[in-house]
């Protein structure tokens, strides 16, 4: 049932295109008389800007703790060289003392 009601409010969709878009306006206007295929398309175009934008703001998330996890990446670079060099100067005291 769910792909018949899907194929027909793509049909619909692709027909009514070049006039406007009837599925968008039928979001916008919140239309109670819309056949009951733009009304179902319309609840399915809104879940679905709604996981779109939960994506976009999931793959924002991911960025920055990528650009986190770059950022502790060197300063876990630093701490290891800063602690080699501390340990190279403290031998070659040793040595030289």
């Amino acid at each position: 049932m769910k792909k018949i009601i899907a194929l027909a409010a793509l049909t619909f969709g692709l027909v009514a295109t070049a006039h406007a878009d009837p599925i968008q306006q039928a979001c916008e206007q919140n239309a109670t008389h819309a056949p009951s295929g733009v009304v179902e398309s319309c609840t399915l175009h809104g879940h679905i800007e709604s996981q779109q934008q939960s994506i976009d703001s999931m793959a924002d998330s991911l960025n920055e703790a990528e650009h986190n996890l770059a950022l502790l990446k060197d300063d876990i670079r630093y701490v290891k060289k800063s602690e080699v060099e501390s340990d190279v100067k403290e031998v070659q005291a040793a040595f030289a003392g």
